[in-house]
């Protein structure tokens, strides 16, 4: 039936029904002095493609309509609203689309199922477009709302008038199929809705962090975590979230692991390497003792942790070669090297690469073993980084770097030069110093790998206040860095302000935070800084990224390619609970059964590529602290040993697992200690997997 038009009696109209089998043509009759076309078609049971063929003007609306013959049996549908009352105006804006269908004439289906599509006829991709729901004896199916929008159209080009219609194909599973239709309103009550932000699918998802969890537009309806569906419940008269297998909780939040199998290093909390990098640029070569002992005054080790397993100084050259000064497990050895006339040759005038840095630090190193790397340069102007490709390596591994910039020369500083820095160091969960001068004498990382240590604040750029709370019991230090003197400062929670520990140069300085005490991280005059609080001995949560929620260790990347942000698992001591994730776009919940017995995880769109930070906030019923948790994000991931990039993680060969298929599958021996090496066993034919002998 075209539109806007009378007479159409010298159009000609055909409908087609094709099949995989059948093709049935019906020439449509024209009703005197009118716009309407009609014909029968007798079809058997199949699935057709429709096709309608006009002689008419291009551009002219065209409404299809195809009925069935009469049978005794039917459907009635009515929608109520949000407290379960009857709609008297039908679907809307706020209310949604709730049908309650009741199935007259017959022995009804044990269930009914619904299809909605948009004014073109499009599958609608929103979370209920597509529902069944159980038939009751009397012959009722109670569907959950589905919330419209007064514009259905998303990609279809449709009729004039119809944005707001929806089409809704009601099917039994005995085989009875009608079809309805409804108008979305805009509801009256429409400043109400105030759960308005959109997931990746784009419903709309309530921004809470303690379960259970609410969707919109008013955050009256249950929400499942995507790990489940909603139903309605005849005997509350309300909904209820029916969990996926693996998930429980009332809005379906909580993971069960199926058996736990997280690595004793993925959870270990004790730094066990503290590696030293000291940058040699041209202009010192032959002067490296000097540089080492300028560097030992700010990264020596003071006195001997019992938990560090491995030390490494090395010297790197701006020739892009890695002079290994000491390397072992000896405090007196690694202290004595600080003293070392190692030197560098064939000088290259080079900038430092981060990547290389980095890569040449944890070479030999384990992937879930926790350490702190310190790289030390007086050229602060020839560090440089791709932070794509440094988040693509560092992520791989537990280890926190530190830059120490040192200028002798107290030149002029371009702060924003420093940016990607800041973000690739932050990313691990480290920061950046700037020294003017001769580096001060100061103990902080040497205090830090004695320690255990967490982050209460890691923000590489801040405006305004941040607040700093330090566990009972604990010590802290905040590392600063501002555009100029005096535009950031460190407050107790009264207003008074903080002593530096050191000022290291004009845009850095060092603050000692005392224990159960709260302060404030300013900043002056709306310029921004870049601040990160490391408490040590006060609660110290283990995490890792998962792709399922039932997972117990490290199985997936960050990635801006996935539908959500990432789930992160963690570790609390006995005692503790996650309270509330400070981002909106995170909710948090405990896990059965799992070592990682904590998840934060986003039913919203993923992060984007760079630095980020989730923040939990946990309490043990007396002390409320703040931890962040850095998630470094790429578009691109590396992938060992033949690996190939997916989504959230590499697909490994048979032989090799983990995210990016770094360990090996031993078959007859045992993981060394970094986890990433076999360790074979006396029978074994060795190899790097640890072959099996043969037995010809």
């Amino acid at each position: 039936m075209p539109s806007d038009s009378l007479d159409l009696g010298d159009a000609k109209m055909i409908v087609t029904f094709e099949s995989s089998s059948d093709k049935i043509i019906v020439p449509l009759e024209h009703t005197d002095k009118s716009n309407f076309f009609s014909g029968i078609a007798t079809l058997k049971p199949d699935q057709f493609n429709v096709y309608v063929n006009m002689t008419y003007d291009v551009g002219k609306d065209v409404h299809v309509r195809m009925w069935i013959p009469r049978t005794d049996r039917k459907l009635k549908v009515q929608y109520v609203d949000l407290d379960m009352k009857q709609l008297s105006t039908g679907p809307d804006t706020v209310n949604g689309a709730a049908a309650r269908v009741t199935i007259f004439g017959g022995t009804p289906g044990t269930n009914l199922s619904m299809d909605i599509r948009d004014c073109g006829g499009n599958e609608v991709k929103l979370y209920d477009a597509k529902q069944w729901q159980l038939v009751t004896d009397t012959g009722d199916a109670y569907f959950i709302p589905f919330f419209c929008a007064d514009n259905s159209s998303t990609s279809a080009q449709c009729a004039a008038g119809t944005q707001n219609k929806y089409h809704v194909q009601y099917t039994s599973s005995d085989g009875l199929s009608e079809m309805r239709s409804f108008v979305c309103t805009k509801s009256t009550v429409e400043s109400a809705a105030n759960c308005r932000q959109t997931n990746s699918k784009g419903d709309f998802e309530c921004s809470q962090s303690r379960s259970p969890f609410y969707r919109g537009p008013t955050g009256k309806l249950r929400d499942c975590s995507d790990k489940g569906h909603l139903i309605y419940d005849i005997s509350k008269r309300s909904y209820i979230c029916e969990c996926d297998p693996g998930f429980t909780g009332e809005s379906c939040e909580i993971g069960i692991c199926p058996y736990s199998k997280a690595s004793t290093e993925g959870v270990d909390v004790q730094y066990r390497t503290y590696t030293v990098i000291i940058g040699v640029d041209s202009d010192n070569y032959g002067l490296e003792g000097l540089l080492l002992g300028d560097a030992s005054d700010m990264v020596s080790v003071e006195a001997e942790p019992s938990t560090i397993w491995r030390y490494q100084l090395i010297l790197y050259c701006d020739n892009k070669i890695a002079v290994p000064v000491y390397i072992g497990g000896s405090y007196e050895e690694f202290n004595k090297a600080m003293k070392s006339n190692a030197f560098c040759t064939a000088p290259k005038r080079q900038p430092f690469d981060m990547v290389d840095v980095f890569q040449t630090a944890v070479n030999g190193l384990g992937r879930l073993v926790r350490g702190l790397i310190v790289f030390y340069t007086e050229k602060q102007a020839d560090m440089q980084v791709n932070l794509e490709r440094f988040i693509s390596v560092s992520r791989n591994y537990r280890q926190e770097m530190y830059l120490i910039a040192v200028d002798e020369t107290s030149g002029q500083l371009a702060y924003d030069d420093f940016t990607d820095l800041r973000a690739a160091v932050f990313a691990t969960g480290g920061n950046i110093l700037f020294v003017d001068s001769s580096p001060p004498g100061i103990s902080v990382f040497s205090d830090m790998i004695s320690s255990v240590t967490s982050l209460a604040l890691l923000a590489p750029t801040q405006v305004g206040n941040a607040p700093v709370a330090v566990d009972p019991g604990a010590t802290g230090y905040v590392f600063l860095s501002y555009r100029g003197a005096n535009l950031a400062k460190v407050t107790r929670d009264d207003g008074t302000a903080l002593t530096p520990l050191v000022v290291t140069g004009r845009y850095s300085a060092v603050y000692k935070l005392g224990g159960a005490s709260k302060y404030v991280v300013s900043g002056i005059n709306s310029y921004d800084y870049s601040a990160s609080a490391v408490i040590l001995n006060g609660i110290a949560p283990s995490f890792t990224i998962i792709n399922e929620r039932t997972d117990d260790e490290w199985t997936a990347f960050a990635t801006p390619d996935y539908v959500t942000g990432p789930s992160i698992a963690f570790t609390l001591p006995s005692g503790w609970q996650v309270l509330s994730s400070t981002d909106a776009n995170y909710r948090v919940s405990s896990r059965q059964a799992c070592t990682f017995g904590y998840s934060a995880f986003s039913v919203f769109p993923a992060m984007s590529a760079g630095a980020n930070f989730v923040t939990v906030t946990l309490s043990d019923g007396t002390t409320t602290v703040n931890r962040v948790v850095p998630v470094g994000v790429t578009s691109s991931m590396v992938c060992q040993n033949n690996g190939t990039a997916g989504v959230t993680s590499c697909s490994c060969t048979s032989d090799f697992t983990m995210p990016d298929c770094s360990r090996p599958i031993c078959q007859n021996g045992e993981l060394n200690t970094w986890g990433d090496v076999c360790d074979c066993y006396w029978n074994s034919a060795g190899g790097r997997l640890c072959g099996w002998k043969s037995t010809m």
